[in-house]
Order: C-alpha cells, then sequence, then structure tokens
C-alpha cells in the first residue's frame, strides 16, 4: 500500500539513507528490525501550490520509536514533499521527492514534562490514516462535476450517511448522486476549512472520527459566508489507499 503513495521513480533522502525508486524504498524498508514500533505525529503542516497539478508540503513531525530492545526516542523532523500527478490514470498525487532532516534536538513525547526522561510511546496510524481520509472526502466532494467513482471508493458497501440537511439521509448511490449535484449547485465557490479533530480507535481496523469543518462560500452576494458543521464519521480498514467511511452523522454548529 504504501507504494501507492510514491512516485516510481520517487527520490528519498533522510540523515539515514537516500534512495531512488519504489525497488529501493521496500528494500529500505524490509531492513527495519521487525520488533520496532515507530509512530509520526504531524505538528503542522503548510502546503505550497506550485501549478494547477503539483504542490509542496512542508511539515514538522515528531518521530517515535519504541524498540524491542526497551529503548525508544523522540526527534522532530522537518519534511520536504513536492507532489505530482500520477504518471498512471489514478485520482490522486504522488510524491516526487522527499527530504527529511533533523528538526530540533530529542522532543519529549506529546503530553509528557519537557524535562521527563520517560518518552511514552503513542502510536500515530489510526490518527493519520482517518485524517487522511478526511482531507480525501473533502477534495472529493469539492471536486464532483459528475463522476462519482472518486466518492464512492471512499465509501463501504451498505454505507449509512447523514449530513444533517435537505436530502443529505443518504443510503443509495442514487442519492448521493442527487446529493452530490445539488450541493454542486447550491454552492459552486468556496473551500473548507478542517478545525479540530479527534480519533478513537473502536477495533484494530474500525475508528471513529470526530471534525468541525468549516465551508466558506466565496460566491455569496455580500461577501464570503461561513458554515460549520460537526461530524461523526465512522471508518474501516481494508488495505487500501484510504480507510472506507461505513457511517456518517453530521449536523450545523454555527452559520454565519
Amino acid at each position: 500500500m504504501q507504494t501507492e503513495l510514491l512516485d516510481p521513480l520517487v527520490e528519498i533522502v533522510t540523515s539515514a539513507w537516500v534512495g531512488k525508486g519504489h525497488r529501493a524504498y521496500v528494500a529500505a524498508a524490509r531492513r527495519l528490525p521487525r520488533g520496532d514500533r515507530r509512530a509520526h505525529h504531524v505538528l503542522h503542516t503548510n502546503v505550497i501550490p506550485i501549478s494547477n497539478d503539483t504542490s509542496r508540503i512542508e511539515a514538522n513531525v515528531l518521530f517515535q520509536s519504541s524498540e524491542s530492545t526497551g529503548t525508544g526516542r523522540a526527534l522532530e523532523l522537518r519534511y520536504d514533499v513536492r507532489l505530482r500527478p500520477p504518471r498512471d490514470q489514478g485520482v490522486w498525487p504522488v510524491i516526487e521527492c522527499l527530504h527529511a532532516s533533523p528538526g530540533d534536538d530529542e522532543k519529549d513525547a506529546p503530553g509528557e514534562p519537557p524535562s521527563s526522561t520517560v518518552r511514552a510511546f503513542r502510536d500515530a496510524y489510526p490518527a493519520n490514516r482517518a485524517r487522511s481520509f478526511l482531507h480525501a472526502w473533502l477534495a472529493s466532494v469539492s471536486a464532483y462535476a459528475g463522476t462519482l467513482e472518486p466518492v464512492t471508493a471512499l465509501l463501504e458497501p451498505g454505507f449509512a450517511l447523514d449530513f444533517g440537511s435537505p436530502g443529505g439521509r443518504i443510503r443509495s448511490v442514487q442519492e448521493l448522486d442527487t446529493w452530490l449535484r445539488t450541493t454542486r449547485e447550491q454552492t459552486p465557490r468556496g473551500t473548507y476549512r478542517v478545525g479540530r479533530t479527534a480519533v478513537t480507535v473502536l477495533r484494530d481496523d474500525t475508528y471513529t472520527l470526530d471534525a468541525d469543518v468549516m465551508w466558506v462560500d466565496a460566491a455569496t452576494d455580500g461577501g464570503p459566508r461561513s458554515t460549520t458543521t460537526r461530524h461523526q464519521w465512522t471508518l474501516r480498514e481494508t488495505g487500501e489507499r484510504f480507510v472506507r467511511m461505513a457511517e456518517a452523522r453530521s449536523r450545523i454548529v454555527t452559520a454565519s
């Protein structure tokens, strides 16, 4: 699954390893000790558009490791990532180049006192998977232009969605298509802004995502208008690039 995120000719540069292409990446990943655990906690991101279809991401990430020997560490890293369209007919951008360099000196794990010598390992995988789905969903809904596949690829069969708006109780692909078309007609121009998010692990393959999302409607007479909605989604792992949504409940929190 990880190679789906990478361009076939991806260039990866870190302080410990330099490589190019899928084969080099897979070989390096297989050399990692099997008993170790790793986590990447995203602290900050900045997305910089380069052209219509390419962009750059600057990110600060807290890397944690818990080794089979009982030792562990926490290190802040700076990521510089360049994205490009896929070379095949895929929908999502892929990583063309990734540079990771050490940031500040070693950090205590999130929530630990600065002087603490104990760095409690915290798994970041469920939160990263759920939040990446959130952005994929918002991007797919925003870009909807009559083709359902990018949206339905993010839903489980038998999905049950309730977006708290007229026509927002959705149980079929036909109802989803109607809702997307109506939403597109009513709010043709605008953008989503993600606020608070919280992820809860229900089972190894099932998470709930609670999120506040603001829609800023740029097409309103008299200036932009914003609506904040609160979402609770049930997400399930299927082994694909993104988790899939099984259930969704949403309601409007504020509108101005």
